[in-house]
């Protein structure tokens, strides 16, 4: 919309509303449609354009933005964004005909709640200002008209994205009716939008079991409303450090107050679920200060707080299967009707058929050349390390330092080969997929070969939901009941060794046979083959367009003993590029997760775990290139490698030969070769040979700290020794034990302390 067209046509003021250009759109039926503000609700306005994409049809994406010509200096633009979202001038909401075709409501109001009067957003801008100066009179009548057409559109926009349990609550509030009935308030505090897609489904699972429920973010919410909710249950998600996400601050500052009485929720059961990630040190801090603070105003705690952990096999998932039973049975609530639900994916057989594409390249992912795999150790030595080797010149594809990639692998032929006989498919035998849902999970067209050779992780660990699929799907009466048996709560410790055997869904599908599920639902249900994250071990500076890996090949051993192999490793290793034949990897690459130094003249304590070297060698390449090519002065630098033999030492003669007894760039370099002599040494034992150099470089030189490797007990005992060296060797400056341990922490809140763990 030309502002300054709407200035010089509306000089006088206007009165009549101007014409919905969304509400026009949804009116066809048939046309996505959004309204975003990106500084208002960042994520909103990415995923309406990622689905807008997405929409198979006519879609359209309506986008505020303020223009300077109104007075607002671009620097204050998101707020101004924000603003006219919480006056409700701008509205944001999404409607998908897709939801429409399967019966549930299309559209939904992204914002639900007015937070500011109209007339903040007015006096902000001079568009408006220049007609209260002008004729004050009819700006004071206009505004008034304004202000109630923009409650009366909201309230209209709120109805709409109400179902008819909600509307008809909604309207008995109006007229002054008692609502009747149990029902439960799911409030989520999101800010990538896990938390509310946790709390969307657990609001659907409520009324699975004949509950009315309602799920929206806090900040929507009518906070005063809240001790006249039964029961509220709340989807915490921490970002960064220990903060509130933006949809939950306001709720959060409302229910901090600290007049509020300690029975102000006495009437309330709660129960708190907290999504995080124990790599930071406030883990999960929203969740437990909500649990904490509905205890304090006199909230019935239901069940303990769930504590969700991103490092967890299934990420929030893990937690989750622990702790909604208990929910469900403190409120005994009988789980509902077992009844398969209809697929999404339509899938006709066409023996004779023509895929869609030759080879599938997931969404974001790009095809690169993998040209070099050296194998590192001994010929027949037990662990298989290897050197990658990729060439990114002419793909697009660029990375900084300390990323990663993700690698998508393709399944075993063998298996594959193994699975389609056992379901009676030919390899070449083509799938001709509709998908009503636009999931984007499959092209038009693949062959069965395909599908279960490049996009489904039929190989993978089940998720808890293929289990209870399978337990409606099983007509053999005792091995359903086997299944419920196993996602029971009396079934746990039994879940705990039949997973400890690593069965995939093919295991699964073997062991369970009158279960055995449509391909509309093998296709729809099990999930599409995800990146497997790899450190990158080489610098972009050093190495131009190669980028560089470092991995160890993932095998095990069961309770049984039968032998397992990660997917990926085993993909990888199989693979066998040459310069001028490579291999082409599907790929993308992540961001960074840890904090490097502002320059390279800051000290570095490094401590690599097998592997956990890739990252670490980018750093260090990237510092020598800074000196050899740019004359950088560079600072002092610590490498603490443990690995279990010389044989594991990867790119040890990089490493001494920068050592140089003492003399080079690595200031220390000192290996751990835990089972080299009778008495094991690790990285922590090394590490307290040196107190004193990481007291200076840490404390007294405002150094970093960077562990990469595998989580478990060395990347405690490693921190430990950072405590250590900073409570002894700094106890002549006043440090105790608790202030070392309060210093690594307020290091961690800075970013000068870093892990890269999996």
């Amino acid at each position: 919309i030309n502002a300054e067209y709407m200035g010089k046509f509306a000089q006088g003021g206007k009165t009549q509303m101007k014409k919905d250009l969304g509400m026009m759109a949804i009116s066809y039926g048939n046309v996505y449609v959004a309204s975003v503000a990106l500084g208002a609700n960042y994520n909103q306005a990415v995923q309406a354009i990622r689905e807008a994409e997405e929409f198979p049809g006519p879609s359209l994406v309506l986008c505020y933005t303020p223009c300077i010509d109104w007075g607002i200096d671009m620097k204050h633009m998101m707020d101004s964004m924000r603003i006219a979202v919480e006056s409700g001038y701008w509205k944001l909401y999404r409607f998908d005909p897709r939801l429409e075709a399967q019966g549930k409501n299309g559209f939904q109001l992204d914002a639900a709640r007015l937070k500011s009067d109209i007339n903040k957003y007015l006096q902000s801008q001079n568009r408006f200002k220049q007609l209260i100066r002008k004729a004050p009179e009819a700006a004071s009548s206009a505004h008034e008209v304004l202000t109630r057409n923009v409650h009366k559109g909201f309230e209209g926009l709120r109805r709409q994205a109400m179902d008819d349990t909600e509307l008809l609550d909604h309207l008995k509030v109006i007229v002054g009716e008692s609502v009747s009935g149990d029902k439960v308030l799911v409030l989520y505090a999101s800010e990538t939008g896990t938390a509310a897609d946790v709390g969307k489904m657990l609001a659907g699972e409520f009324k699975r079991r004949n509950v009315r429920a309602k799920a929206m973010p806090m900040d929507d919410y009518e906070f005063d409303n809240l001790p006249s909710e039964s029961k509220v249950i709340i989807i915490g998600a921490t970002c960064g450090q220990g903060e509130f996400p933006e949809n939950s601050k306001a709720f959060w500052k409302a229910i901090s107050n600290p007049s509020l009485p300690g029975d102000w929720l006495s009437e309330t059961q709660y129960a708190v679920f907290a999504l995080g990630d124990d790599a930071y040190v406030f883990y999960n801090k929203v969740g437990k200060d909500l649990d904490t603070r509905f205890a304090e105003l006199g909230g019935k705690r239901l069940v303990p707080c769930g504590l969700a952990n991103e490092k967890d096999d299934e990420k929030w998932e893990t937690a989750w299967t622990e702790w909604i039973p208990e929910l469900w049975d403190e409120l005994q609530l009988e789980a509902p009707e077992e009844v398969l639900p209809e697929p999404n994916l339509k899938v006709q057989l066409v023996p004779q058929g023509t895929p869609a594409t030759d080879r599938i390249v997931p969404a974001g992912a790009r095809l690169v050349p993998l040209k070099e795999s050296i194998l590192f150790g001994p010929e027949g030595y037990e662990r298989d390390v290897r050197h990658y080797e990729i060439d990114l010149a002419d793909t697009g594809v660029m990375y900084n330092l300390g990323d990663s990639l993700g690698v998508y692998p393709w399944n075993e032929k063998k298996q594959v080969d193994e699975f389609l006989k056992w379901y009676g498919l030919e390899s070449s035998d083509v799938l001709d997929i509709e998908d009503s849902a636009s999931t984007g999970k499959f092209p038009s067209s693949v062959t069965a070969e395909q599908a279960f050779t490049q996009v489904l992780d039929i190989f993978g660990r089940p998720s808890r939901k293929f289990y209870e699929l399978m337990a409606m799907a099983a007509t053999d009466e005792s091995e359903a009941a086997e299944i419920r048996h196993l996602l029971s709560k009396d079934g746990k410790e039994d879940f705990k060794k039949f997973i400890a055997e690593t069965p995939t869904y093919f295991d699964l599908l073997k062991r369970w046979q009158s279960a055995k599920l449509s391909l509309e639902y093998l296709l729809e249900y099990i999930p599409a083959i995800k990146p497997r994250l790899y450190s990158i071990a080489s610098a972009p500076e050093t190495d131009g367009d190669t980028l560089q890996l470092c991995i160890i090949a993932d095998e095990w051993k069961t309770p049984s003993g039968a032998s397992r192999h990660g997917t990926c490793t085993r993909y990888l290793r199989d693979l066998t590029p040459t310069p001028s034949q490579p291999s082409f990897l599907a790929a993308r690459v992540n961001n960074a997760s840890f904090t490097l130094p502002p320059n390279p003249q800051v000290p570095m304590i490094m401590v690599a775990l097998g592997t956990g070297i890739a990252p670490i060698r980018a750093v260090i390449r990237d510092r020598m290139t800074s000196r050899d090519r740019d004359g950088a002065v560079i600072g002092p630098m610590a490498l603490f490698f443990g690995v279990r033999n010389r044989a594991e030492y990867s790119y040890g003669a990089d490493w001494d030969a920068l050592h140089d007894g003492g003399n080079g760039p690595l200031t220390i370099n000192a290996p751990a070769f835990s089972r080299e002599q009778a008495e094991k040494v690790y990285v922590q034992n090394r590490m307290r040979e040196h107190h004193e150099v990481i007291y200076d470089w840490i404390v007294k030189q405002n150094g970093y700290y960077l562990l990469c490797g595998p989580s478990g007990p060395p990347c405690a005992a490693a921190k430990n020794e950072i405590i250590e060296a900073i409570a002894t060797c700094g106890a002549k400056d006043g440090f105790t034990r608790e202030k070392a341990e309060q210093y690594v922490t307020e290091m961690q809140i800075s970013g000068r302390f870093n892990e890269e763990v999996w």
